[in-house]
């Protein structure tokens, strides 16, 4: 990974040169355009952070009923033991 992000600097004649920061972290991107990246950075975080709670309570859910068919099936084959 950090051969990619330093290759723009070493190798200057194929990559573009950085444009969100300067090498002294000058913000070298026009203020409309900053705006709407960070706007859609905090966005998706948001959305990514939305998926994965929806996620996380339907396999809450899913465990629950699987384990409430577990608690079932366990108790039937206690009854089956009993009866014999």
């Amino acid at each position: 990974m950090p051969i990619v992000h330093f290759s723009v600097d070493w190798w200057k004649t194929l990559h573009q040169g950085a444009t969100v920061f300067g090498p002294d972290r000058s913000i070298k991107i026009h203020g409309p355009m900053a705006l709407t990246l960070f706007i859609s950075f905090v966005g998706f975080t948001m959305l990514f952070f939305w998926i994965l709670r929806a996620r996380y309570r339907l396999e809450v859910r899913r465990e629950m009923a699987s384990s409430v068919t577990l608690d079932e099936a366990l108790e039937a084959r206690r009854r089956e033991g009993a009866l014999q």
